[in-house]
């Protein structure tokens, strides 16, 4: 869920920066500067929004695969103590 809205804030941001430089194209001196800034700020938004998307993803994907190599070795271990049950019926 915070992925989509990551995305959606992303695209939002992304969508108002172009509208910003098309007003840009089209302005005085005076107002390109303004526009300038504003225009470095989307800039910086967008890339924090997407080094957070980033690490956020990466921060799940090591989660997963500690979860996933602890279940391994977990199973490996049951298995091992399963085996001399097993072998003293016989």
């Amino acid at each position: 869920m915070r992925q989509a809205e990551h995305a959606t804030d992303i695209a939002a941001l992304k969508a108002d920066l172009a509208t910003l430089k098309a007003e840009r194209a089209q302005s005085s001196t005076e107002r390109k500067v303004k526009l300038d800034q504003k225009i470095s700020q989307l800039e910086t938004k967008i890339q924090w929004h997407s080094q957070r998307t980033t690490e956020r993803r990466k921060l799940a994907e090591a989660k997963a695969q500690a979860k996933a190599d602890m279940l391994k070795a977990k199973a490996a271990r049951l298995r091992k103590e399963a085996e001399p049950k097993a072998i003293a019926h016989f």
